[in-house]
């Protein structure tokens, strides 16, 4: 065992050594072989091993042949990923709101199949599972909300859009609307340095709680410049009436039949008109005396 794995760590050295002298795999000869004929391509390709193998020793040649064929492997793995991730991105941008279209129209549609419900026709007809009927829909509309619809990426801010990251913008987008994505998607990313599900979901409940406590104020401003409303016009309808009793106040003076105490009326009828300004003037309480007083002197 310990003979194995000092070969295996000599191959690991030797291999590192051999990409850093070498500068890569061979990918800038193949690159350059592209922009020549066939037949130059063919024999670059071909006479690539010897090209780079000639000078090294038997285990160098060996360790140069595991790390090239390794390196791509991986090559061809991320490409393959990258190739599958747009593909899927084209593919929700296409089917996506067809499906939606069918769903929202579902009511006429639904005798051409013989009563069949939507998710029973996704499934007869196009073989998807609800959960899976869903995720289109909510995929394309999440990539519309975050702006990359209509394209082929697939990353937001260097980052893909997985599974997990639409389950948690659909329910905030449809409560809060579509640009909230955007903002869901830049704070979580400032705050974790990633975009989770669960940082997203952590996001919207700080956004919602903040938008709660905004609502509640407009709601208490709201009701507080009603009722102050109200009150202003109920003064305003005392302030006539007693101005109507004033008037009538005088009529019985003029004809000798004096109030049972006028001076205590004039002043029920000078502190209400103070009162209405007052209020008028944003203001919540009537100080006793020198409101009404000052409306005696004006008077």
């Amino acid at each position: 065992m310990s003979t194995k794995t000092g070969k295996n760590d000599k191959l690991a050295a030797l291999q590192s050594g051999l990409a850093n002298r070498n500068g890569g795999t061979g990918g800038l000869q193949l690159a350059a072989a592209a922009a020549g004929s066939p037949q130059n391509r063919a024999a670059m390709v071909l006479g690539s091993p010897a090209q780079r193998l000639s000078q090294l020793s038997p285990a160098e040649q060996l360790a140069e042949c595991a790390r090239v064929i390794r390196e791509a492997e991986d090559r061809r793995e991320e490409t393959l990923r990258e190739a599958r991730e747009r593909a899927t991105a084209r593919f929700m941008d296409a089917a996506g709101p067809y499906l939606m279209w069918a769903r929202d129209h579902w009511e006429g549609l639904q005798d051409l199949v013989d009563g069949l419900t939507f998710r029973q026709w996704a499934k007869k007809v196009l073989g998807y599972e609800s959960s899976h009927t869903y995720l289109i829909m909510d995929s394309v509309e999440v990539r519309a909300g975050l702006g990359i619809a209509g394209t082929t990426d697939y990353k937001v801010q260097g980052i893909a859009l997985n599974t997990g990251h639409v389950r948690a913008l659909v329910p905030a987008m449809r409560s809060a609307g579509a640009e909230v994505a955007p903002a869901m998607w830049s704070q979580t990313l400032e705050r974790d340095g990633k975009v989770t599900e669960g940082g997203l979901r952590k996001t919207w409940q700080t956004m919602a709680s903040e938008a709660s406590e905004e609502s509640n104020k407009k709601a208490k401003a709201a009701e507080a410049a009603f009722e102050r409303r109200r009150v202003n016009s109920v003064l305003d309808t005392a302030v006539k009436e007693l101005d109507d009793i004033v008037d009538r106040l005088a009529v019985l003076v003029e004809a000798g039949v004096a109030p049972e105490d006028a001076p205590a009326a004039e002043k029920a009828v000078a502190r209400i008109k103070a009162a209405g300004r007052w209020l008028s003037g944003k203001k919540v309480t009537v100080p006793e005396d020198t409101i009404i007083d000052a409306e005696l002197v004006e008077n």
